[in-house]
């Protein structure tokens, strides 16, 4: 399944709320035989990745420029202009519900598995590695910083042919995944 731009906040036909969409994902994943959960995404998907593989109990995650909060005053402080006009009509929509506008404060909760996750973010993008600061010392979460500038993390790596060892080593075998995802 895949989400596009701000609508993993909701899902035709799964639900109107992150919590919705979760419980009809761990439906579909127990209905369907699913022996397990993988989550990747990109920028705004990579946030949902992170949140999605946290409330599913996901055996790994794969993230790339993943925003890690949401929140107008964390955008502020981190002088974060990017996708203004995306997270106001996000926020004037009232579907955000700020149990989930800082993955900081998510992923460190109790309760739930540790995440095995990856995210790759641009080392010289002041906005990413801003976000990537934010989850730093969160445990089972892996930075991987590439040492360039933009938020593309995803069309230079499919260049550099790194993106399908990534992805086949978080969809192939659970060994190869908990290999690729464990921290360096």
């Amino acid at each position: 399944m895949t989400f596009a731009a701000l609508s993993f906040l909701s899902a035709p036909g799964l639900g109107d709320s992150i919590d919705a969409v979760a419980s009809a994902l761990k439906d579909l994943a127990r209905d369907s035989g699913a022996r397990r959960i993988v989550t990747v995404g990109t920028s705004v998907g990579g946030y949902a990745a992170l949140v999605f593989g946290r409330l599913l109990d996901a055996e790994a995650v794969l993230a790339f420029a993943p925003p890690t909060f949401l929140g107008w005053s964390m955008r502020l402080r981190y002088r974060n202009a990017r996708y203004v006009g995306d997270r106001l009509r996000l926020s004037l929509s009232g579907r955000l519900d700020h149990r989930y506008t800082d993955l900081s404060r998510l992923l460190r909760a109790p309760g739930g598995s540790p995440l095995a996750a990856q995210a790759h973010y641009a080392a010289i993008d002041r906005v990413d590695a801003g976000y990537a600061r934010r989850i730093r010392d969160v445990a089972g979460i892996t930075l991987v910083p590439h040492p360039c500038a933009g938020h593309d993390r995803v069309r230079r790596l499919r260049e550099t042919g790194e993106l399908p060892s990534l992805l086949a080593g978080v969809a192939g075998d659970p060994g190869r995944a908990r290999a690729v995802l464990a921290p360096r």
